[in-house]
């Protein structure tokens, strides 16, 4: 028969797993615990069956593939000062402003 480590988690193995505080850990382990036992499993303080726990969270050596998702298409950058995009979206140099004469008549 094997050792308790080789059946259940212990607080610093979930640690070193999820890379999470102490206390959040044992957080984790109690809520695991609590839904073994109301599915009618005793259960024993600071340690979570192995494969409860990993059936429950994902650690293995790399994230499940996911799809990527789809990128909105670019908005291109605004012109610089002076210049204007045109509706193919082209620069081109902005008229220049025209001095008006402020004298009255």
């Amino acid at each position: 028969m094997g050792s308790n480590r080789d059946y259940f988690y212990f607080v610093e193995d979930v640690m070193k797993m999820l890379d999470l505080s102490r206390a959040k850990c044992y957080e984790i382990i109690k809520q695991l615990n609590r839904e073994l036992e109301d599915a009618g499993y005793l259960t024993v303080a600071g340690r979570v069956p192995k494969r409860y726990f990993d059936s429950r969270y994902y650690t293995g050596p790399a994230a499940p593939p996911q799809k990527p998702k789809a990128q909105p298409p670019r908005r291109p950058s605004p012109a610089p000062f002076g210049e204007r995009r045109t509706s193919d979206g082209k620069t081109t140099r902005a008229t220049p402003l025209r001095r008006t004469s402020l004298t009255r008549s």
